[in-house]
C-alpha cells in the first residue's frame, strides 16, 4: 500500500495551520484570471530559454570548423558541461522554489541567464564556449520546477490539464521557433548583415545566433513581477530547513515504490531524447543530405502549429478525464502517448525520405507537449504541495544527469561501434540509442502507471 508517511502527514497539517494564521490567506485563493496569466508570463518564459538553448545542435558544424573540434569534442558543449552544470543547481533551485517566492526566484534566474547570453559573444576557444554554455544553463535551473509549482498552485487537481499543456507545448514551440530565428539570424550573419553593427560586426555568425536571443530574454524577468502566486508556504512561513528535509525524504522513503519507476523512466527517456535532439542537424545533413537550413524552416514553420494542436488535444483530454473523476488518467494517457512518440521517433531515422522525416519530426512535436504535460499533471497529483519544488527538482535531475552524457554516448557509437557505415555511421548510432532506451523507459512507465493508479484508488482527491 503506497501511503504518506507520518512525517509528511504532520507537515501537512503543520502547514494548514500557517496558511491559516496569514492574514491575506482568504484573499490569495487561485482565480481563473490570475492563473492564466500566469501560465501566459511562464509560457513566454519557457519559449525565450527554449530559443537561446536551441541554437547550438544548430551551429554544430560551424562550432567544429571555426573551433577545430571533432565530434566527441562538440559532443562536450552540447552535454556534459550545460547539463552537469544543470544537475548541480536542481536541488539548491528546489529548496530555494519551495522555501521562497517561486516568481522571484524566477525572475532573478531569468535576468541572470539573458545577462550571461550576451558572454557567448566573446567565446574564443572550446573551453571559454563549456564555460559560458554551464553557467547559462545553471541560471535556467529554477525555471521548470518553479513553473510547475507555480501552475499546481494556480489551478485546482481537475483543471490542470490544459494548462501544463499548454507550457510544455510552449517549451516545444520554443524549440521550433528556435530553428527559424537560428536559421535566419545565421542566415543574415553569413551574408554579412550585421558587418556595419557596431560591437556586433566584430562577432563571428555563430557568437550572434548564440547571443542575441538570450539577450531578448531581459524584458521578460520583469514582466514575472506582474504575477502574483497563490498561497503557499513561503519564507518565515515555512518551518526550520532541517525539519523540511527530514520531512521530504521521510516522505521519499514511505513512498519509494510509487517514484523510483518515475525516476528510472526520466533517466532512459533522457538518454534518447537529448542523445538524438542535440545530433539530429547533423545526422540529417550527412546521412539523409538534408540541409540544415532547410531541416530549420520546414521544422520550424510546421513545429509550432503542431505543438498547439498537441497541446489543446493533450489538456482537453486529460481535463476530461479529470472531470470524470479518472484520477489517475493523465499517467495513462502519458503511457500511451510516449508509445506514439516512441515509434514516431524510431520511423525518423528509418524512412528515409525526405518528406517522410519532415513528418515524423512533426509528429513528434505534436505528441511531445502532451507527453510532458500529463506526465507532470499526474506527479503534481501525488506529491503534497509543500514539497512540489524538491520533488521536481528530484523529477529534472532525473532527467538531465543521463543527458549530461547522452550525446557523448552517441558520438561514441558513432565513432567506435559503426565507424564502417561511414556518413551514416551517426545514424546508425542514433537508432541504436532510441530502440534500446525507447524499449526501457516504456518498461518503467508501464510500471509507474500501475502503481500510480493504486495510488489514486487509496487517495481519490490526490496529495494534499
Amino acid at each position: 500500500m503506497i501511503v504518506e508517511s507520518p512525517l509528511a502527514a504532520a507537515a501537512t497539517s503543520d502547514s494548514h495551520d500557517t496558511v491559516d494564521q496569514r492574514p491575506d490567506a482568504r484573499r490569495d485563493q487561485p482565480s481563473v484570471l490570475r492563473g492564466y496569466w500566469t501560465l501566459a508570463v511562464l509560457s513566454l518564459f519557457t519559449v525565450s530559454a527554449s530559443i537561446s538553448a536551441g541554437q547550438v545542435p544548430l551551429l554544430t558544424d560551424q562550432i567544429r570548423a571555426d573551433l577545430g573540434l571533432d565530434d566527441l569534442q562538440m559532443s562536450l558543449i552540447l552535454g556534459p558541461g550545460p547539463m552537469l552544470a544543470m544537475c548541480l543547481m536542481l536541488i539548491p533551485a528546489g529548496f530555494l522554489v519551495d522555501r521562497f517566492s517561486a516568481k522571484r526566484v524566477l525572475a532573478i534566474a531569468a535576468f541572470a541567464w539573458s545577462s550571461l547570453g550576451a558572454a557567448f559573444g566573446v567565446v574564443q576557444s572550446v573551453w571559454s564556449l563549456i564555460a559560458v554554455r554551464m553557467a547559462v544553463t545553471a541560471a535556467e535551473a529554477p525555471l521548470l520546477p518553479a513553473a510547475t509549482v507555480m501552475l499546481r498552485d494556480a489551478f485546482p487537481a481537475e483543471k490542470r490539464g490544459m494548462p501544463f499543456s499548454i507550457f510544455w507545448a510552449a517549451q516545444a514551440a520554443g524549440a521550433s521557433v528556435s530553428l527559424i530565428v537560428g536559421g535566419a539570424l545565421l542566415a543574415a550573419a553569413n551574408e554579412g548583415a550585421f558587418q556595419d553593427w557596431p560591437v556586433l560586426s566584430a562577432f563571428r555568425p555563430w557568437q550572434l545566433v548564440l547571443g542575441l536571443p538570450a539577450v531578448c530574454g531581459l524584458p521578460i524577468a520583469l514582466l514575472m513581477l506582474t504575477v502574483k502566486e497563490p498561497a503557499r508556504q513561503t519564507g518565515q512561513d515555512q518551518v526550520g530547513d532541517e525539519a523540511s528535509t527530514r520531512q521530504f525524504l521521510g516522505f521519499l522513503k514511505s513512498n519509494a515504490g510509487l517514484y523510483w519507476p518515475s525516476f528510472a523512466y526520466c533517466l532512459l527517456w533522457s538518454i534518447q531524447f537529448y542523445g538524438v535532439t542535440n545530433w539530429q542537424p547533423t545526422a540529417m545533413a550527412r546521412g539523409y543530405g538534408i540541409s540544415t537550413a532547410d531541416l530549420a524552416i520546414v521544422v520550424g514553420a510546421f513545429g509550432v502549429p503542431a505543438s498547439i494542436a498537441g497541446l489543446l488535444v493533450g489538456g482537453w483530454i486529460i481535463d476530461l478525464l479529470g472531470r470524470r473523476g479518472i484520477g489517475d488518467g493523465a499517467a495513462k494517457l502519458c503511457l500511451a502517448v510516449s508509445v506514439c512518440g516512441a515509434l514516431l521517433q524510431i520511423c525518423t531515422y528509418h524512412v528515409g525520405n525526405p518528406t517522410l522525416i519532415y513528418a515524423c519530426i512533426v509528429g513528434t512535436t505534436f505528441v511531445i507537449g502532451t507527453i510532458n504535460s500529463s506526465y507532470y499533471v499526474a506527479v503534481a497529483f501525488i506529491t503534497p504541495q509543500r514539497m512540489m519544488g524538491r520533488m521536481m527538482s528530484l523529477q529534472f535531475l532525473s532527467l538531465y544527469v543521463c543527458a549530461a552524457f547522452a550525446p557523448v554516448c552517441v558520438a561514441l557509437l558513432s565513432q567506435t561501434a559503426f565507424a564502417q557505415q561511414g556518413d551514416m555511421s551517426l545514424v546508425y548510432a542514433i537508432r541504436a540509442v532510441l530502440w534500446t532506451c525507447s524499449a526501457g523507459y516504456l518498461a518503467f512507465l508501464v510500471l509507474w502507471t500501475i502503481r500510480v493508479g493504486r495510488f489514486c484508488r487509496l487517495n481519490p482527491n490526490g496529495a494534499s
